[in-house]
């Protein structure tokens, strides 16, 4: 399988990971008392984590207002991050793109961490749906490192044969 398909592919697990999020929390604004399918017990509950503050982290970290219009869950986050991997393999003309990706790919990562320490010793909770998405991330991650390695082995070669020429 080629690797952009993969990526696609990848991409597509972390936006329907993303959309759930998204329904989950939606549900539990509209219909108090409602459980979700990723809740299967106390210790096992995606709705915990998204009713946490640390559900929406831009408010929680002071970066917006709580409540105002740009006080979004994660899972938009997650959207927003999961489209621009979605979209990477068709933007072939957007320069240095393999280093943008990569770049992001190991932003991603790195709040991956944040979360699931905050998951696993603050909420001491299991979310699938969080782990999911830090699986997406970390294969977003190998993925780029391919991406670049490639990109910069191909610009070696075209260096190295202009100098012939």
């Amino acid at each position: 399988m080629k690797r952009s398909a993969i990526i696609t592919c990848v991409a597509l697990l972390g936006l329907f990971a993303s959309c759930y999020a998204i329904y989950v929390e939606s549900q539990l604004t509209e219909m108090p008392g409602y459980v979700a399918a990723c809740d299967f017990n106390a210790w096992f509950s995606c709705t915990k984590v998204f009713k946490s503050k640390y559900g929406h982290i831009l408010s929680h970290w002071g970066l917006v207002e709580k409540g105002g219009d740009l006080d979004v869950g994660d899972g938009v986050l997650g959207l927003i991050l999961n489209t621009g991997f979605f979209l990477y393999p068709i933007l072939r003309f957007i320069p240095h793109r393999e280093a943008i990706y990569h770049f992001v790919s190991c932003g991603a990562c790195l709040f991956s961490l944040y979360f699931g320490s905050i998951l696993a010793f603050v909420l001491k909770d299991f979310c699938i749906v969080c782990v999911t998405v830090y699986s997406c991330n970390l294969g977003h991650l190998y993925l780029s490192y391919q991406e670049k390695t490639e990109a910069a082995a191909k610009a070696a070669k075209r260096a190295a044969k202009g100098k012939k020429d």
